[in-house]
């Protein structure tokens, strides 16, 4: 179904919601777009760790006094896929990025929200649902008009040789195959751009800026832990500069302390929704064709079957006898399949290098968190608001 062109209630629209070809399409275009870009491979490090040390720099203007992380690490996160879409980063004091990001984490939680709209419209027609559904249909279109201006812009100066960013690479497939001279993406067009980016923006920014927010909080709460990250990455890199990608192999316990922490976390309760395409039968259930299949990644990431003590803070989960990473199937932060994240390895080096990066120049200390709530209207799983100090280790 579609209500307004701009609002939220979209199915077959954008990479995350399209099917069939539209989304074979949608999905290897952007992945052409990514590789072209450098996106999740070793050459795009310079551009992570550039907005890594801006970050570390906010951070260390506070001298140690208590904040909460989630601005800091929302805006530096965000400018990394944002580099890639928008061709440019903003600074942290932007107001009209601000904004765009405040929009954009209002979007994330809405999610859950939105698919009970979806797949039971007639919701938004009742006396309790019209209220909800303004409300959601407003955060999206202010979401939209803030993209659609950015592209309108991108238009009146577009030079289809030589494209700065996604926008670019887009616009000018669209060009080619309004000219004829191409053909191989005819379901492309630039409504589906719109939002694809709203997409991308949120799912790039929400879920590495709610992993780093967890971690910035288990390190915390978990000092012993937190010490031997530290020793670890003082004896493979040292103090005179920051950790590379190519200490990774160097840096097995930090690596699973990583690991443990997207367990523990699970920001993503929910993989996205699959429909079924014929009946089929799986351990017994039948599944007729055209039913909603919804994965629950939490409940995997908590099974005491797979994880004993599954509440508990444990890396060595992740660590062989040998204190070697081991990568273990069961653990499906980016869901799996062939809709699994389209940006996952552009999010795994975030997290490593951010991560790394945040323990090698801070300690972190004195979270005032009193424990967690569960919301159940957030796909992504918020920790209650927190303030820690981190402070300079040299």
């Amino acid at each position: 179904m579609a209500l307004d062109h701009r609002g939220t209630q979209q199915t077959q629209q954008g990479v995350v919601f399209a099917s069939g070809e539209r989304w074979n399409q949608e999905r290897r275009f952007i992945l052409e777009i990514f590789k072209k870009f450098g996106v999740g491979r070793s050459k795009f490090e310079d551009q992570i760790e550039t907005e890594s040390k801006c970050l570390i720099e906010e951070i260390a203007k506070l001298k140690g006094e208590q904040f909460d992380p989630n601005h800091v690490l929302v805006n530096a996160v965000s400018n990394v896929i944002v580099s890639v879409i928008f061709g440019k980063r903003y600074e942290y004091s932007d107001e009209r990025f601000k904004y765009f990001l405040d929009l954009g984490t209002q979007q994330a939680k809405n999610s859950i929200t939105n698919f009970v709209f979806i797949f039971v419209p007639v919701i938004a027609h009742l006396p309790f649902g019209k209220q909800i559904h303004t409300g959601l249909t407003d955060v999206a279109l202010k979401l939209t008009d803030f993209v659609s201006e950015i592209i309108k812009n991108h238009k009146r100066d577009l030079d289809t040789e030589s494209h700065r960013d996604l926008i670019d690479a887009y616009l000018s497939e669209l060009r080619f195959n309004e000219n004829g001279s191409s053909g191989k993406l005819s379901m492309l067009n630039e409504f589906n751009l719109t939002v694809t980016i709203k997409q991308m923006f949120i799912a790039g920014t929400d879920t590495t800026a709610l992993t780093l927010r967890w971690a910035m909080l288990y390190m915390a709460l978990n000092p012993t832990i937190q010490k031997n990250v530290h020793d670890e990455i003082d004896e493979a890199v040292g103090r005179n500069r920051l950790p590379k990608l190519a200490d990774k192999p160097n840096l097995q316990y930090t690596q699973a302390v990583l690991l443990e922490i997207q367990r523990m976390a699970s920001i993503s309760r929910l993989g996205v929704p699959h429909g079924c395409t014929k009946t089929t039968t799986v351990r017994g259930v039948t599944i007729p064709e055209g039913f909603i299949v919804v994965s629950n990644l939490w409940a995997v990431h908590r099974d005491p079957d797979l994880w004993p003590e599954p509440w508990k803070f444990k890396p060595e989960r992740f660590l062989d006898d040998n204190g070697q990473v081991v990568n273990r199937d069961e653990l499906i932060p980016f869901s799996t399949g062939r809709r699994i994240c389209l940006g996952e390895s552009l999010a795994r080096m975030e997290l490593y290098i951010f991560f790394t990066h945040l323990m090698h120049q801070f300690r972190i200390e004195g979270s005032n968190w009193k424990g967690d709530t569960v919301s159940i209207v957030d796909q992504g799983r918020n920790p209650n608001d927190y303030k820690i100090r981190a402070i300079h280790r040299d």
